[in-house]
């Protein structure tokens, strides 16, 4: 036993003065790297200086002297970070899902009955950080038609500049600061709980209402206000076309632009409680082959939200009040609409609800033939399969003025 004892206490001994003289050598290399990096740092430095002051130094068409900073003898120093290229990230959404519906016409009683498959296409987002303060956004989308092509949307391309975090510009094509869900809910499924955007804020493409995309300048920033902070979004940028599905990417039809603004007060006492309200102005231009349009329209709209999230409870509730002056007829069109939300998260199951409602008046030329008052009512839940895919089952009956409507949706979104 004393003779294994023994065996062990030199085995220990010679460990320790093995790795003592392991770790001294390693924290030997480590204080010669730090002093390098250090001394080809100051180097860079010196560099940046001379170049700087020969630049200011040189007559105008002259060639610059090199710095000499470095002389044969010393090591060529490492790149600086800064002149690295900027570092692409590519994230992406998807979905799949299988639809039936079943449609009632109010005025024959005659009924129709569909149910599809159908794939959500592939929502690409890309951003790249350029330096500390400048960054760029990426939104496109690949979508497949019913006549079985495939099309390419470019939903949003910004160039961002984060000057502070009170005050933040960027510039390109973006989602315009029009209420809570419009800023929120960007283009990929899997972000949201239900399987669609509520009515009143479908997309331009899909029958929507609203000028839900920009194209111009946004400014935001968040603010510190009395018990909580204010977070502000504002857009200057081209209005709408000559109808509702018209983005005006490459110019405005009048000289007029499109202003809106939305607050948003999150006092400190609640966590999870946001409110605030919107506003947008722009001018629609004449559409003289259509009745009552020879003339350019007023659009205003107005809003206001009321969210709480804070796990495991979801309550969205938001409203809005479009109003169109028709220069053309002096007649001023109302339209309103407003959805509430509700979930219940337990574990990996979410239950929710949502009703949307929407009243457009008959009257107003812009929206002739695209929408309709509706009242509609959605069930549904959402059970989160991994971190980054969730299967959701759903159930709505939409009223409209000619027809009703019953739909059940199963869907599986997903990011990757």
């Amino acid at each position: 036993m004393n003779k294994i004892v023994k065996i062990g206490c030199i085995t220990l001994v010679f460990c320790h003065a093995f790795f003592s003289a392991g770790y001294a050598d390693d924290t030997g290399r480590i204080d010669k790297l730090e002093k390098e990096v250090a001394e080809l740092r100051e180097m860079v430095q010196q560099l940046a200086e001379q170049n700087k002051a020969l630049r200011a130094a040189a007559p105008s068409g002259q060639p610059i002297p090199q710095p000499s900073a470095l002389n044969k003898t010393t090591a060529t120093p490492s790149i600086n970070n800064a002149l690295l290229p900027p570092k692409l990230e590519l994230r992406g959404f998807g979905h799949a899902q299988y639809d039936i519906s079943r449609q009632k016409n109010k005025t024959d009683g005659t009924k129709s009955d569909t149910n599809h498959f159908t794939t959500g296409g592939v929502d690409l987002f890309i951003t790249s950080r350029i330096n500390e303060q400048i960054n760029f956004l990426n939104e496109t989308l690949f979508e497949f038609d019913e006549s079985g092509g495939a099309r390419l949307d470019v939903e949003r391309v910004l160039l961002k500049y984060d000057i502070s975090d009170k005050f933040k510009v960027s510039l390109g094509r973006g989602h315009t600061a029009l209420g809570y869900c419009n800023q929120t809910f960007h283009h990929g499924q899997w972000l949201m709980t239900t399987v669609g955007r509520p009515i009143l804020y479908n997309w331009e493409d899909e029958g929507g209402i609203l000028p839900a995309h920009y194209v111009g300048l946004e400014f935001s920033g968040t603010l510190e206000a009395p018990g909580g902070e204010l977070q502000y979004i504002s857009n200057v940028a081209n209005g709408r076309g000559t109808i509702t599905d018209h983005v005006q990417l490459i110019q405005d039809a009048n000289d007029s632009k499109m202003v809106s603004s939305m607050i948003t007060y999150k006092p400190e006492a609640i966590d999870g409680l946001s409110v605030g309200g919107n506003f947008l102005f722009d001018l629609i231009p004449a559409k003289p082959d259509t009745a009552n349009r020879s003339k350019e329209i007023d659009e205003f709209i107005y809003g206001t939200h009321l969210v709480y999230l804070k796990n495991p409870y979801e309550f969205i509730i938001e409203a809005l009040a479009i109003d169109h002056y028709n220069r053309a007829t002096e007649l001023k069109d109302k339209t309103y609409g407003a959805y509430a939300q509700v979930a219940y998260k337990i574990k990996k199951y979410k239950p929710y609800f949502r009703f949307d409602w929407l009243n457009v008046t008959d009257s107003d030329p812009f929206y002739t033939g695209l929408a309709e008052d509706v009242s509609s009512y959605t069930a549904g839940l959402r059970y989160e399969l991994s971190t980054w895919n969730a299967i959701k089952a759903e159930y709505r009956f939409s009223d409209f003025d000619q027809n009703s409507k019953n739909e059940a949706t199963i869907q599986s979104s997903f990011s990757f």
